[in-house]
């Protein structure tokens, strides 16, 4: 984005004295102008991808929590998916092995004191 200000003034409407301080006031305006549309111009350029992305993100996911319930939702797939690993399995039967191998043990040492 370029803005153009017109440099030319017009001295009818102001003494000939003021023509070099109102060029050097078009010429500081120009320069924030300039400054501004700068500033203006880099925000876009931060701003318009991450809402691109945002969009994109947020779609993406909709659409994969969508798939995720639909395919939760599927019958066959729950006792799939609640089948407990092997290896969970294995160390819960140890662990209960082991727990009544000392309650057994408890009782024992009851019995003898």
């Amino acid at each position: 984005v370029k803005i153009i200000i017109s440099s030319g003034i017009n001295a009818e409407y102001g003494d000939s004295q003021n023509l070099p301080f109102e060029k050097k006031n078009v010429k500081r305006i120009r320069a924030l102008l300039e400054l501004y549309s700068n500033i203006i111009k880099n925000q876009l350029m931060d701003v318009v991808p991450k809402t691109v992305m945002s969009f994109m993100v947020y779609s993406f996911k909709e659409d994969l929590h969508k798939e995720l319930i639909k395919r939760l939702a599927d019958k066959q797939k729950i006792g799939d998916l609640m089948k407990e690993d092997v290896f969970i399995e294995e160390k819960r039967e140890k662990a209960t092995r082991m727990l009544e191998a000392l309650e057994k043990a408890d009782a024992v040492t009851c019995l003898l004191d």
